[in-house]
């Protein structure tokens, strides 16, 4: 072997197996930038998906979910189904907004142990909800996790572990409280997550959210740690 040369074999991966997304959601880094226009739109078939591992046979855990919603991709199931019979972990971690989903493709996650799903929930009501995910439907998504859980409790599977995130912004900081409540009716584990663009829909009671996590911002924190 050349001396030169470096061989890298990650064991984890990152797959953008989708870059459709049916949101409009205001400050999503894809639709900014001309991210859209650079990643264009589309998703990646399940031949794709086993030609990379068949590739890659050291990888042991790949994240699917990345700047489109995986979760119209329509072949998740045979994707999920591919890197569990390889024991490939999978994993939904990088957020899904969950407002589409077939029954077969949510059945796979539990079937074929998706080990995370975040799923963005950023409101306790529509209208809320809405402001953000904008072409969003809140009662979709509830109903979507619902259906998990359903599966989950069916086939006896503590997997995926499921995260609500929630995005903190001055239209939505009055349901902080509420959204735990929320958490914990659904078996979900709640993800406050600091805004990214602090000019842009900004907390208002920045005192109360200082106490409560530290930082009432996403730029307070990067101040503060660096």
């Amino acid at each position: 072997m050349n001396t030169d040369s470096l061989m890298i074999n990650p064991v984890k991966a990152r797959l953008d197996i989708s870059t459709v997304c049916q949101l409009r959601c205001v400050l999503c880094p894809t639709e900014e930038n001309n991210g859209r226009a650079f990643l264009k739109s589309g998703t990646m078939g399940h031949s794709e998906f086993t030609r990379f591992l068949e590739y890659n046979p050291q990888i042991e855990t790949v994240e699917l979910a990345s700047a489109g919603e995986a979760l119209l991709n329509p072949d998740l199931p045979e994707i999920l189904k591919s890197a569990y019979e390889r024991g490939v972990a999978t994993s939904l971690g990088g957020g899904v907004n969950m407002n589409d989903a077939s029954d077969e493709a949510l059945e796979a996650l539990v079937k074929y142990k998706t080990t995370r799903i975040r799923v963005s929930v950023d409101g306790v009501t529509e209208e809320t909800y809405r402001k953000y995910r904008v072409g969003g439907s809140l009662s979709k998504v509830l109903a979507n996790i619902k259906k998990i859980n359903e599966f989950k409790e069916k086939l006896q599977s503590n997997f995926p572990e499921l995260l609500l995130q929630f995005i903190l912004f001055g239209h939505n900081e009055h349901e902080l409280e509420r959204v735990f409540v929320l958490g914990r009716m659904l078996k979900m584990n709640v993800f406050i997550k600091l805004n990214r663009w602090p000019d842009r829909l900004a907390v208002r009671e920045r005192q109360k959210i200082r106490k409560l996590f530290g930082y009432a911002d996403r730029e307070e924190f990067i101040e503060s740690m660096g």
